[in-house]
């Protein structure tokens, strides 16, 4: 007997564990949701299918948590992979650690997305010691 297991992305998996919500996002929303980039403007869902649960707090010993109603900041640990400023939407590529991501120490950052009115209105990188590196508004 042969068994195939399939090997998608986490991304591909949270989007069929929330496919009725995945599908009230927008074109814009699903493209960057589904290639785990993360952008101002985006809803909770998005980030969430992006990037995945994020950490308790922000310090280093607290395990993914399923994001609650009210929660306004989520914190991630990993690296910052890439970024897209030259056009619209801005949006980066954050590798949380839980991601299955290995890191030098060195290259590890902290991302907070900050949510206003239910959409990502700020997000901050900040070094391993917490000193914002960069913030996108």
């Amino acid at each position: 007997m042969t068994v195939l297991i399939g090997c998608g992305t986490t991304q591909d998996h949270r989007r069929r564990q929330y496919s009725r919500g995945f599908q009230s996002l927008s074109r814009d929303e699903q493209s960057l949701a589904s290639e785990g980039k993360v952008a101002l403007g985006m809803p909770p869902l998005a980030v969430y299918i992006a990037m995945g649960a994020p950490l308790k707090n922000g310090n280093d010993m607290s395990m993914p948590v399923v994001p609650q109603q009210g929660m306004d900041r989520w914190h991630y640990r990993g690296t910052l992979e890439k970024r897209n400023e030259s056009h619209e939407p801005n949006w980066i590529r954050f590798l949380s650690r839980f991601e299955g991501v290995v890191a030098r120490p060195a290259d590890v950052n902290y991302l907070v997305v900050e949510f206003t009115n239910g959409r990502v209105a700020k997000l901050w990188l900040m070094s391993r010691e917490y000193e914002v590196l960069e913030i996108w508004r």
